[in-house]
């Protein structure tokens, strides 16, 4: 069901991708549908299974390939090198596929993209990375799915499940601004993922499809503090999805807004572009200064739909539990520190890595609130006097580079 949603959710943004299940051996079968005949180059990650290379070259001997192996932050310039009769590339791995849509981007030519894991972010990344950050790809003509060599399928799971708090993301903000943004993609995508049984290869390649569902989704939405949250987070999505639940319904439970409290908001920003490594200009644009009167209102209609909020909040603690079960005691914050409603998690018998993680964890979340634009649980809070305000000293937490 969810690869037949994933061809329709392409057909609705108007690609014309394909996508199939099948042993990375049929690459050059696949590939005869697009180009019968003629010149392709395989370019593959760095450090790829020597084995699994080659059976995808052996498939593509027909087409005489130029073999090319990604590696540095310009992994595409190695394919300009190419002559010009080169009308196919064949990318094994991530970084191959976002260098392979670049040169078919900019030579023409076709794509056919096999990931080595189930996530499709550099499948459908609508631009390209660094050192040509910002340039519009043109999307895969086809994807190849073989679930037989598909890793890091518990991960990419959470990531694709990450698609249930953005979708919290949007339903808070609608109760403050009348947004009409619809989050029934990013449900269906987060739905998918949790049903999918990672012990069989067609599992896994349901969770690559889940993963498709959400990256397409997000095209027409906003950015979603969550998600620059995981990326940063030492555990990822599958520590800040269970985390940022548990807040959401801490908030919606027994938050108190404080009256007329105006957040350091100057401070905030430098916060979150120090956290996030970025520039404070990105996180600025996201900000929206209240005037009293709005302030007001907004505390007023938080007291009117906490109820219908927190039972929302409910259901996705259950539904984090459910995708990202807890290692033991994992609850995310140190002695000392206070959640939304003023009562601090209990870490007394937590290890210190487990307390170390949970200040990280605090700390993204408290940030998060300037890295979207939408009102969430975070930005509620900022609003409300619930989170700690920055002072110029701060130090930032060291957490993950960018995925």
């Amino acid at each position: 069901m969810v690869w037949e949603e994933w061809e329709a959710a392409m057909a609705g943004c108007g690609l014309r991708t394909r996508a199939v299940r099948a042993s990375i051996a049929e690459a050059g079968e696949q590939l005869r549908a697009l180009l019968p005949f003629g010149k392709a180059a395989l370019i593959t990650d760095a450090g790829t299974d020597e084995q699994l290379t080659e059976r995808v070259r052996a498939s593509l001997r027909a087409y005489r390939p130029q073999c090319i192996f990604a590696e540095g932050e310009d992994a595409s310039m190695p394919l300009f090198s190419l002559p010009d009769d080169v009308r196919a590339v064949v990318a094994v791995g991530p970084r191959s596929a976002l260098a392979a849509r670049f040169f078919c981007t900019l030579r023409g030519g076709f794509s056919l993209l096999i990931p080595l894991r189930p996530s499709a972010e550099e499948l459908f990344a609508p631009a390209a990375p660094r050192p040509w950050a910002g340039y519009p790809l043109a999307p895969p003509d086809l994807v190849l799915a073989d679930g037989e060599i598909l890793q890091g399928a518990e991960a990419a799971r959470a990531d694709a499940a990450l698609a249930m708090l953005c979708a919290a993301e949007l339903e808070t903000d609608a109760y403050f601004t009348e947004s009409d943004y619809d989050a029934r993609a990013l449900r269906l995508a987060a739905e998918r993922a949790a049903e999918a049984d990672l012990s069989l290869p067609a599992g896994r390649e349901d969770v690559l499809a889940a993963s498709a569902l959400f990256c397409l989704a997000k095209r027409s939405l906003p950015p979603f503090g969550c998600e620059r949250a995981a990326r940063a987070a030492a555990g990822g999505a599958g520590a800040v999805l269970p985390y940022f639940a548990r807040r959401y319904e801490s908030l919606f439970a027994a938050g108190r807004p404080r009256p007329y409290f105006v957040p350091a908001y100057a401070a905030r920003v430098a916060r979150a572009a120090r956290l996030f490594g970025a520039g404070a200009s990105e996180f600025f644009a996201n900000v929206r200064v209240p005037t009293g009167e709005q302030s007001f209102r907004l505390g007023a209609r938080f007291r009117q739909v906490r109820q219908k909020l927190l039972a929302s909040a409910r259901a996705l603690v259950a539904f984090a539990a459910r995708v990202c079960p807890p290692a033991g005691d994992a609850r995310p914050a140190a002695a000392g520190r206070a959640d939304a409603s003023g009562a601090a998690f209990n870490a007394g018998t937590a290890s210190a890595a487990s307390a170390a993680q949970g200040e990280a964890l605090t700390d993204l979340y408290d940030a998060s609130a300037e890295a979207s634009p939408l009102l969430s649980a975070p930005a509620l809070e900022r609003e409300f006097g619930l989170l700690p305000n920055p002072q110029e000293s701060f130090a930032p937490l060291a957490v993950s580079s960018s995925k």
